[in-house]
């Protein structure tokens, strides 16, 4: 997020006159929910507008886990866009000193939901001449914008008034595109999908579910709702959508004809809505019904099941990657496609991909997955990526999926992810500029991203990089999910200074703030700091370097996103540096780096104080200087041991000398005695 936009962001004071206001005039009620509106994990509540106290709003509360669609919202709040919802207005609150939350404000719909299944179907003419021209209008406007409601079903359907005089879609810009809404409303490009892998999709998309509305409404109940998302799909594939959903009804030429064009399966065949504007018009131009898959002249066996229709034969594949490798082997598979298929090009593309070789390795298990997903690609060439046990569709699909598996923290989940961005699975997909123009025109993830997170993963055991870094480059809109945050909102690295610089200063600096999810939040949202997280990733925490290389990296996020003083921030930094700081053995030099921190932390400046303290240049002199000490020490006591062993050795000799006097004594005395003896023997 760039630094206009951080400063257009709402200033979290936290104080009591603020609290639960919206940019000084929506003021939400966390007392009195509406639980009629809520989307799953984001909650709504009343809203009481300080400008226009009699007016109904609700506000939509975000979960912090839950992405939102933010050029979407932009767009809404931008502009007019009739038969939804107005958007007034959005942003983060604080409800008190530590609990921030982000928060969209609509205008509520005065009428009730126009769909009830207690009361029964709705008559076919009210659907067709009254509600659908309106939703026509409401998907023809989004598309002049280039987006899609996503949201088109019978439980976000209101009557905008009491008097049910005029109908509005609900809202769809706080969750995923496509993630509230039931698996029978999605095309088949869609259909297989994870919840929150869906994608934005187009108009296309919001024409389809504008098909099965109709029939819900004219049927009188969902349909389908008894199937699971898998059956739905295979059956939409073996029936087509338009068999499949209108079996049974009652229904009028004239609905046949706008349902036959809404739900066919082929999106390039599927009504657009010049098409739909106008279809009371061209009821002689019946458009045929989808069908469903493709099918082939002659099926393929593949495990003891024959398929003739691409789409099927590509989900039981992406289900039993081994086995689907085999028909990999003597172009079975590609000879199927242009024999049964009659599909030239497609063959030949198919014919270049190698299955993997013999062996039982993890590379070639990899391999098989790769592979097969390639081969899924072509298969189903509108539809999801299938990859493991995984699907999403373009759009956004990945990054919404991968906040889905962090949301639920499913260690399955990313471990599939992981490998899928890790591999460089789709990097290998696109072999060839035709290859990327494919991938870019279904949205699965742009070749400038594919490879930044190829190049994130090589690095997933370093702070800042790896699949938190990639969960964050792929959600824009997606909070800090730290769980040194919890209950705080949090979409710029200056909501995390200003968040964290209040739980430091409650803390007095005891508080644990740097983790992979708060380091890959911060390399994601800012820019320029590569060497911190280079540094940081060649130390160890609680080391010199590695404390001097965080303190840098805090200091130079304030002088950048919040140019104030960071009282909470220097308490913490004591923290850091006081175990180092009573490392420094001589007692003058510690003593004088305490006085120099002391004075620097009142500035609440970090840069000041890492230029004040200086310590590891201290460090270093003190290590020096105690080397020093040591060596004269050692030196000292080498001279004191050779003055001890010098009068050690004058007393050796002088004994030496003594013994040697002695004996001569003793001689002399002898030979002195033996004379007088031999003299006295002689003289007598």
């Amino acid at each position: 997020m760039s630094i206009a936009e951080e400063l257009d962001q709402p200033q979290l004071t936290g104080t009591e006159s603020t609290a639960g206001i919206l940019r000084g005039r929506f003021q939400v009620n966390l007392s009195a929910p509406i639980p009629a509106l809520d989307r799953k994990r984001n909650k709504a509540y009343r809203v009481t507008d300080n400008s226009y106290p009699e007016s109904s709003r609700y506000a939509i509360v975000l979960d912090p886990d839950v992405p939102y669609r933010m050029d979407y919202a932009n767009m809404l709040r931008n502009n007019e866009v009739t038969g939804t919802v107005d958007l007034l207005d959005y942003g983060a609150v604080s409800f008190g000193e530590m609990d921030t939350r982000f928060v969209f404000v609509f205008e509520r719909p005065e009428g009730d939901l126009v769909f009830n299944e207690l009361e029964g179907p709705i008559e076919e003419r009210t659907v067709l001449d009254v509600y659908v021209p309106a939703i026509i209008e409401t998907i023809n406007k989004h598309e002049k914008f280039g987006f899609a409601h996503r949201g088109i079903r019978g439980s976000n359907l209101f009557f905008k008034d009491e008097a049910r005089t005029e109908i509005i879609l609900g809202e769809s810009a706080t969750t995923p595109a496509g993630s509230d809404q039931p698996t029978v409303f999605e095309p088949l490009e869609s259909a297989n999908a994870h919840e929150f892998g869906r994608g934005n999709g187009n108009a296309s998309f919001d024409c389809y579910a504008l098909g099965v509305l109709i029939v819900q409404l004219v049927g009188g109940t969902l349909p389908l709702q008894e199937k699971n998302p898998a059956e739905i799909f295979t059956q939409k594939l073996e029936q087509g959508s338009f068999a499949l959903l209108t079996k049974g009804l009652s229904l009028s030429n004239r609905c046949k004809l706008l349902l036959s064009g809404l739900l066919h399966d082929d999106p390039h065949r599927r009504w657009d809505v010049e098409m739909l504007s106008k279809w009371c018009e061209i009821i002689q131009d019946r458009p045929t019904p989808g069908l469903g898959d493709r099918k082939g002249i002659a099926p393929i066996m593949f495990e003891d099941v024959e398929y003739d229709r691409p789409r099927l034969l590509a989900q039981a594949m992406t289900q039993k990657p081994k086995q689907a490798c085999g028909l990999l082997e003597d172009k079975k598979l590609s000879n199927w496609v242009r024999n049964s298929l009659r599909d030239d090009e497609t063959a030949d593309r198919m014919a270049e991909i190698q299955s993997p070789g013999q062996g039982q390795s993890r590379r070639k298990k990899r391999d098989e997955f790769t592979t097969i997903a390639q081969v899924s690609g072509l298969l189903d060439p509108n539809g999801s990526l299938c990859f493991k046990d995984l699907a999403f569709a373009g759009g956004g699909g990945l990054g919404s999926i991968l906040s889905y598996a962090f949301m639920t923290d499913s260690s399955d989940m990313k471990s599939v992810l992981g490998d899928l961005l890790e591999n460089g699975i789709l990097i290998n997909m696109a072999t060839n500029d035709q290859d990327w123009e494919a991938l870019k025109r279904r949205g699965w993830l742009s070749m400038s991203l594919a490879n930044e997170c190829f190049d994130l993963m090589k690095k997933k055991d370093q702070l800042g990089f790896g699949l938190e870094r990639c969960l964050y480059d792929l959600n824009p809109t997606l909070t800090c999910r730290s769980p040194n945050f919890p209950g705080s909102y949090i979409s710029t690295v200056r909501q995390l200074i200003e968040i964290a610089e209040k739980k430091l200063v409650s803390s007095n600096g005891n508080m644990s703030l740097f983790d992979r999810h708060t380091a890959a939040f911060i390399a994601s949202r800012s820019t320029g700091l590569r060497q911190y997280f280079t540094e940081l990733s060649k130390s160890r925490s609680g080391d010199l370097k590695h404390t001097v290389s965080l303190l840098k990296l805090f200091a130079h996020l304030q002088n950048v996103h919040y140019p104030r003083a960071l009282p909470g921030f220097c308490l913490w930094a004591e923290t850091l540096l006081k175990p180092l700081i009573s490392n420094i053995q001589s007692d003058l030099r510690r003593e004088f780096v305490k006085q120099r921190f002391e004075a620097a932390k009142r500035t609440g400046s970090l840069n000041t104080l890492i230029s004040a303290v200086d310590i590891e240049r201290h460090m270093k002199l003190d290590s020096r200087e105690y080397s020093q000490a040591i060596m004269s020490f050692i030196n000292a006591e080498r001279l004191a041991i050779r003055l001890h062993d010098a009068v050690q050795e004058r007393k050796a000799e002088a004994n030496k000398y003594g013994s040697w006097l002695a004996s001569v004594f003793s001689i002399a005395t002898l030979v002195t005695s033996m004379i007088l003896s031999t003299l006295y023997f002689l003289g007598s």
